[in-house]
């Protein structure tokens, strides 16, 4: 999941117009924001019910059961935005440093 939203935001990052006024470090800061951005919306994708034809089939054969993916899924979003919200602390963080920002 990690290489996923990372993938995606470089790729929003690249669509992003060429004169927009921002320098390398605040470009990378902004990928990391736009990741951990998209993790949230993967995540509340995820919380969302079922609709269409699986779900109806479930209420009425119970036995094709519900999708126990879920815990394992959301200990991956909690490792993915552990290390998105590490990343984008030390890159402030070095960001600000390197620019004598307070």
């Amino acid at each position: 999941m990690d290489k996923l939203v990372r993938t995606w935001a470089q790729a929003v990052v690249e669509m992003l117009p060429r004169g927009l006024p921002l320098n390398p470090d605040e470009t990378f800061v902004m990928s990391l924001f736009l990741a951990q951005q998209r993790r949230l919306n993967l995540q509340m994708d995820a919380h969302k019910p079922e609709s269409g034809f699986i779900s109806a089939a479930r209420t009425f054969l119970p036995s094709l059961g519900h999708n126990s993916n879920s815990e394992a899924m959301a200990a991956a979003h909690r490792l993915v935005a552990a290390r998105l919200d590490s990343d984008i602390d030390r890159t402030c963080r070095f960001f600000c440093e390197d620019n004598a920002i307070r």
